[in-house]
Parts: C-alpha cells; structure tokens; sequence
C-alpha cells in the first residue's frame, strides 16, 4: 500500500523510479522493525519514509539512531504546501 503519511517531515531512507524496488526496500525495513511506507512525490518518485513528523526537531534523534546502528544514508524530508 503506497500512502502519505500525515506530517510534513519525514526520514527518508531511499528514493526509487520504479514503484516494486521502493516496496522491496520498505520490506527491508520492516525486517527490521521499522514501519516504514511509501509516499509518491509530485514528479512520479517513491520516496521510502521511515517516520514522519511536525518538526526536524522531532526526527532528528531518529536520524541519528537509524544512521548509527544501521549506516544507512537517511535524511530529513520536507513537503512543501
């Protein structure tokens, strides 16, 4: 299921063209215990989404554990209004 969650900031850990290796790599991630899901950007880019939130503020200390225990490249996202 591909789906935007709520906030306006999310932990992004990877951005595919094709929609089936965007799933494959939210299942990855779900093997690790984390929910992540798939949102689709305007111009037709599934962004895997870690989290989401209402500040960089509040997915800072997530980015850091995640970067830390998993060396993966995540980021903060923001959508923009």
């Amino acid at each position: 299921e591909i789906k935007t969650p709520p906030g306006d900031y999310h932990l992004i850990a990877g951005v595919f063209r094709v929609e089936s290796n965007a799933k494959n790599f939210r299942k990855t991630w779900k093997g690790r215990g984390i929910d992540a899901s798939i949102m689709i950007s305007p111009n037709g880019m599934y962004y895997v989404s870690l989290a989401d939130g209402n500040s960089e503020e509040a997915l800072t200390p997530l980015m850091q554990s995640v970067k830390a225990k998993y060396k993966a490249d995540v980021w903060i996202f923001t959508r923009e209004e």
